[in-house]
């Protein structure tokens, strides 16, 4: 599962059942907007959006 970095919900949400930070893509983000350029700059909270993290669940 991977999210952003401003996305502090889902990050509590993976983390409180049971998933590990696998990575960290520091910058994705700028590389995503040049395909997706609507991907807004700042998020909740008002958080810059920069950085997309990884989630695994090992079975």
């Amino acid at each position: 599962m991977i999210t952003t970095n401003d996305n502090t919900r889902a990050i509590r949400y993976y983390q409180k059942r049971g998933f590990n930070l696998c990575n960290i893509y520091l910058n994705s983000v700028n590389e995503a907007r040049k395909i997706k350029p609507q991907i807004p700059l700042h998020g909740y909270d008002n958080i810059p959006i920069l950085h997309e993290i990884e989630f695994e669940m090992l079975l």
